[in-house]
């Protein structure tokens, strides 16, 4: 090998070390030695430890050795010698032993000689040979010095495989280059330490390479480091054979690749991040004008792939520029360094879009000019700016639509207004408004705008005339399932709307939807921002439809009755008061009939207040029918109506027509299934004779009405003085009486009654008593029908309830023995819904025991109504509240509701009692009442007893009590008081007088 001059070094002195005890024999070599050319350098060892501590403290070139020693001997001295030395070693012996030459070679002996065969040349020729040896070992030193020196300067290291491809060699310098240690591979095979990167499968075929003996090159590894890390190896190498052709392993060199991976990583990254980023990435050769690279996102925008767009030009990009044009914009480009703007790109389609663009210069290392631009695509903005518009425009209309809206008062000014609106927002396009047409499968447009409506549009209205429709086309399907439709236009019904694109939305109603708003184009598409839009406005419309239809509602409302549609009781009166000025004009007569129909409660308790409600509708018909075209049939109140009759020549045509209306009543009515008979009152007042305007007229009529049912009902009766003096009497005893119940004149009697057994007070009736301020006492005969009629019967008896538990609670404060006071229940209050709760909450705001009060209902009233009168005594009977029933035998009870009812007593009317001691039937039914109450278990009292012949009738039959004027007169709670404590016996010596 040549070597650079500085590099050489001077001739080598050999250096020899003998190894031997006898002085004379060393004396021997010693002089052969100093003989030799070269002039090298020999030192001396007498035993073995001399020999072994310098062979470590300097190199020799050869050592020559005798095997006999005093510190050892044989073979062990001739292996511990080469333990330490690579030098060659001559073995010098006297011993002729057999076999002992073959054995110190096989041990590592160069040569083995007899003392006796050495001499000078034989000396000189081991030297020689010592000398080529120590030259050849120098320079494989130095090789390997160098080779040693340029691993620890490189990044690489070097590693020897045995034939087994164990690892056997590597460089010290590994474990610093990399953080693995060199100690945890030697002697394993690569594979026995597990590489992140690589599967089994991976391992299985790098070591058939081997197996193969096949050099390798940078195969990796990605290897666990110590700190928890890895680190990535390079490894390269080949196989290794001796002179004679055997495979004895691979050498090769390792390298750290770690840098370069986490470096390729964070590229690949980059590159990941650039092609998922929404924005196209492009670097342009500015000399040339083509691509140079770009990411996914610019590929797949523009359409092409990979190869295509590399190398393309950039006008075959830039939508409508050349490339003079693109050249000048690199000019400017250069002079700012940077440039922002928009653009357009072609695609490979040939279609273009919008483009966002920054565009920078980057220098290069050879001083080119490379265009890096950052693109983003314009389109969903440009969509989304578009939608925001057209939806803050949508907005707009709405709220002009709504505001237009509360100012229209007609339907189709409102309708025509929608479409106008809708017609505004979208531009260019035709709108109607379609409902369905008058006959089955007719759609009429109600309103048409646009520029398809031709010549049927006008100025004050735009409707097109009734169209034919089919069950299946766009607009009765929308009609039919309240669904929206976007689609086609071509098979709409109306020729004006089949153009290419249509959207129709359907306009509710109360019950199914009452239209369509429809609009058809064919410029645009309708998708669903424009359907949203069409179903705002046709909710401003349907409520806008609503609210005119409210307000027609309404204003209907408040002149007619929304039951039978008749005129009410305003519109009458209008009505009425211009009957009678044109009455008065010419010079006629006007009639009014007030008709009320009789027992129609009865109609609602039966078969319920929706029967009623139909009797009503007809019984409105039915009067409409016996009118003329110019009367006026109106609706008062509940079952009551009215008949104006207008230019009447006599008076006694009023009196036909109301006998027409009462036949016309009086015919069988069907309601719901059932045969239902009404009759009606009718009272009839005439102008001028019976007033001269409508309030006193109507109130002459209803007066004259009511005097017909006191005759008898089913017929009519004409208004005179003596029915207007009793109806002023009337009304003003009304009064008085609500007067009187605010004045506290209201007072009551107790009529006591007598156990019959015993002839001693058990009890009382309280009775009510009026004492006017100027008449002085009243009857009840002359004032109770009217606290019926008026409805101050409830608070009356509440007040009567609450009296007469006050004096109950003031007998028991007398000291006297307490007695149960019966109280009389009227009609009205027996058919009041909290009756059980007022009864209850008076008896405990006074404090006293229930089994006190007693309550009489007439038989009459029980039978209006048995069940719900057996609910409401069994309430008043689980309170503890007894009941009886007054005027019993009057009322025709059935004697299977008797069994039912919670009754404690009957009454006998006093009819029957008076009847007692003639020739009549009486004194039978009395007997019949008594024996047929007692069986049942039921208390008899008789009432109205005023003979000593009616009190031993009654006693012989068994009847439990008596009251009446033979035993005490009403009197106030006073007196009654002391009847029930004093100790005299009236009743026992009357008797006996008698």
């Amino acid at each position: 090998m040549w070597l650079a001059p500085q590099l050489e070094q001077a001739a080598h002195t050999v250096r020899i070390l003998l190894v031997e005890d006898d002085p004379d024999f060393a004396a021997l070599v010693h002089l052969y030695v100093a003989g030799l050319a070269g002039r090298p350098v020999l030192s001396a060892a007498q035993t073995l430890g001399h020999a072994l501590e310098a062979l470590r403290a300097a190199a020799f070139d050869l050592v020559l050795t005798d095997l006999g020693l005093p510190d050892c001997s044989g073979l062990e001295t001739l292996e511990r010698i080469a333990a330490v030395t690579a030098c060659p070693i001559i073995v010098l012996t006297a011993a002729d032993e057999p076999g002992i030459r073959e054995t110190a070679l096989e041990a590592g002996a160069y040569e083995f000689l007899q003392k006796w065969d050495l001499d000078s040349a034989m000396l000189s020729r081991l030297v020689r040979l010592a000398a080529m040896q120590a030259r050849t070992f120098r320079s494989l030193r130095q090789s390997e010095a160098r080779f040693r020196g340029l691993t620890q300067l490189s990044s690489d290291w070097y590693w020897e495989q045995d034939s087994e491809f164990r690892l056997t060699f590597m460089s010290s310098h590994m474990g610093e280059r990399t953080g693995l240690a060199a100690a945890d591979y030697l002697g394993r095979r690569r594979w026995d330490l597990p590489a992140l990167n690589l599967t089994r499968a991976d391992w299985e075929r790098h070591r058939a390479q081997l197996e193969r003996r096949e050099p390798f090159r940078e195969f990796e590894m990605q290897r666990r480091s110590d700190d928890g890390g890895s680190v990535w190896l390079s490894i390269s190498g080949e196989p290794v054979y001796d002179a004679d052709g055997r495979f004895l392993g691979y050498r090769g060199v390792g390298r750290d690749i770690t840098a370069q991976k986490r470096a390729q990583a964070a590229l690949e990254r980059f590159r990941t991040a650039l092609d998922r980023s929404a924005d196209m990435f492009f670097l342009v050769d500015m000399k040339e004008n083509r691509v140079l690279d770009f990411n996914e996102t610019a590929s797949a925008a523009l359409g092409y792939s990979r190869e295509e767009l590399t190398g393309m030009r950039s006008d075959l990009i830039l939508a409508g520029r050349t490339l003079e044009e693109i050249r000048a914009s690199h000019e400017e480009l250069l002079r700012k360094r940077m440039q922002t703007g928009e653009t357009m790109y072609r695609r490979k389609d040939g279609s273009t879009f919008p483009v966002e663009v920054r565009r920078t210069v980057l220098e290069t290392a050879d001083g080119g000019q490379i265009l890096v631009i950052n693109s983003r695509d314009l389109t969903e903005r440009r969509i989304e700016e578009a939608r925001k518009s057209a939806h803050l425009r949508y907005q707009q209309r709405i709220a002009a639509f709504g505001q237009s809206a509360l100012a229209c008062r007609d339907s189709q000014e409102l309708a025509e207004v929608a479409a106008q609106q809708v017609l505004l927002a979208f531009g260019g396009d035709t709108v109607a408004y379609v409902e369905r047409g008058p006959h089955p499968g007719q759609l009429a447009a109600r309103a048409l705008v646009g520029e398809a409506a031709g010549g049927q549009r006008t100025a004050e209205c735009s409707i097109d005339p009734l169209t034919a429709a089919s069950a299946d086309d766009p607009i009765s399907r929308v009609l039919e399932t309240g669904t929206r439709f976007s689609a086609d236009g071509r098979f709409m019904p109306f020729e004006w709307a089949r153009r290419a694109a249509a959207a129709i939305v359907p306009v509710p109603g109360d019950s199914g939807e009452r239209g369509a708003l429809c609009a058809v184009s064919c410029i645009r598409s309708f998708g669903d921002e424009e359907l949203n839009f069409l179903d705002a406005v046709a909710a401003v419309l349907s409520a806008g439809l609503k609210r005119l239809e409210s307000e027609q509602r309404l204003a209907f409302l408040a002149q007619f009755d929304s039951l039978t549609g008749l005129p009410n009781r305003a519109l009458l009166a209008d009505r009425f008061a211009q009957m009678i000025e044109q009455t008065r004009r010419r010079g006629l007569i006007l009639g009014v009939l007030f008709v009320d129909l009789d027992d129609f409660k009865a109609v609602n308790d039966t078969l319920g207040h929706a029967a009623g409600d139909e009797l009503l509708r007809e019984v409105a018909r039915r009067l409409g029918e016996t009118v003329r075209p110019g009367d006026t049939v109106a609706r008062i109140s509940g079952d009551e109506f009215a008949l104006v009759l207008a230019d009447l020549a006599r008076q006694e045509d009023a009196a036909l027509v109301a006998q027409k209306v009462v036949e016309q009543l009086a015919s069988p009515f069907q309601v719901s299934g059932h045969e239902v008979l009404v009759t009606a009152s009718v009272g009839i007042a005439l102008y001028p004779a019976d007033g001269h305007d409508a309030e006193t007229l109507l109130g002459a009529a209803d007066a004259a009405m009511y005097r017909a049912k006191q005759s008898g009902r089913n017929a009519f009766q004409f208004f005179t003085p003596e029915i207007n003096q009793r109806t002023r009497a009337r009304a003003l005893l009304g009064a008085e009486l609500r007067r009187a119940l605010e004045r506290e004149e209201f007072t009551l009697a107790y009529q006591p009654k007598y156990d019959l057994a015993t002839l001693q007070p058990c009890g009382a009736e309280a009775l009510l008593r009026w004492n006017h301020p100027e008449r002085g006492l009243v009857p009840p005969s002359q004032f109770v029908h009217v606290l019926e009629e008026s409805g101050l019967i409830v608070r009356v008896g509440e007040w009567l309830l609450r009296r007469a538990c006050a004096d109950v609670k003031a007998c028991a404060a007398a000291g006297v023995r307490p007695v149960p006071v019966a109280v009389n229940l009227s009609a009205r209050q027996f058919r009041s819904h909290d009756l059980g709760a007022c009864i209850r909450g008076v008896i405990a705001s006074e404090a006293i025991a229930p089994q006190l009060i007693e309550l009489e209902i007439t038989e009459s009233h029980l039978m209006h109504d048995p069940v719900q009168a057996t609910n409401v005594m069994r309430a008043l009977r689980d309170e503890g509240i007894r009941i009886t029933i007054d005027d019993f035998g009057t009322g025709y009870s059935s004697l299977a509701y008797l069994t039912r009812f919670p009754v404690a007593a009957l009454k006998i009317d006093r009819s029957f009692v008076a009847g007692i001691g003639r020739e009549t039937s009486d004194p039978a039914i009395v007997r019949t009442i008594i024996e047929m109450a007692r069986t049942l278990g039921f208390t008899v009292i008789a009432e109205g007893v005023e003979t000593q012949s009616q009190v031993a009738f009654l006693r012989r039959f068994g009847c439990h009590q008596a009251q009446g004027y033979f035993f005490a007169r009403p009197m106030p709670i006073d007196q009654f008081i002391a009847l029930i404590g004093s100790d005299t016996e009236p009743v026992s010596g009357k008797l006996r007088s008698a």
